[in-house]
Formats: C-alpha cells, sequence, structure tokens
C-alpha cells in the first residue's frame, strides 16, 4: 500500500520529508525513504489552491450571464473545476496514487 502526504507548499513538504526520512526530488513531489513509514511514501504539495467551485455555467448555460431571475441558486451537486494556473501541479498530485484526489 503507498501513502500520499499532501502539504500545502513546497517548503513544507520538505519539513515533513526531513523529519521522516530521506528523500529523492521528484518533479512535483519527493520519494520518501523511512523506518517510521516502510511503505511506499511520497509527499507533494497543492501550491495553494488545485481546485476551485465550478462557475455557474457549467451547470447550466442559462446561468452565464447574471440575473435576479435565476436566484437564488441551489445545484443539487456541487461541481468542481481545476483552477488552470496550478492544473499541472493537481495532475502531479492526482498521479501519486487513485485516491489521492477523489
Amino acid at each position: 500500500m503507498k501513502t500520499v502526504i499532501l502539504a500545502e507548499k513546497p517548503d513544507q513538504a520538505l519539513k515533513y520529508a526531513a523529519a521522516l526520512g530521506s528523500i529523492k526530488r521528484q518533479d512535483g513531489y519527493l520519494e520518501l525513504r523511512s523506518t517510521i513509514l516502510p511503505e511506499e511514501t511520497t509527499i507533494t504539495w497543492a501550491l495553494g489552491h488545485l481546485v476551485g467551485l465550478a462557475p455557474f455555467s457549467m451547470y447550466d448555460k442559462l446561468l452565464k450571464k447574471w440575473s435576479l431571475d435565476t436566484c437564488p441558486f441551489l445545484p443539487g451537486e456541487v461541481q468542481y473545476t481545476v483552477i488552470e494556473s496550478t492544473k499541472d501541479q493537481y495532475r502531479i498530485v492526482k498521479a501519486q496514487g487513485p485516491n489521492a484526489l477523489s
């Protein structure tokens, strides 16, 4: 079983790794060798927010333009979208395991 530790930012991930064992740096994550966590472990980070609330237009095209007639808007299920500026790190985090961002 693989352990994935998600830190808020890169320097926080480095501090976790230093406390837990030795590291091998990769693009967007660290591979950890530790006697504390004997299984395969990676530490990655989020760079702030990786996802945000989907715009109203993703729910319904009529909601693209704001109107008092469509208020209040209460979605049955909240949708999210990957933030454009952090999409590369999102992909790296998601690749760490099938449940890393579920």
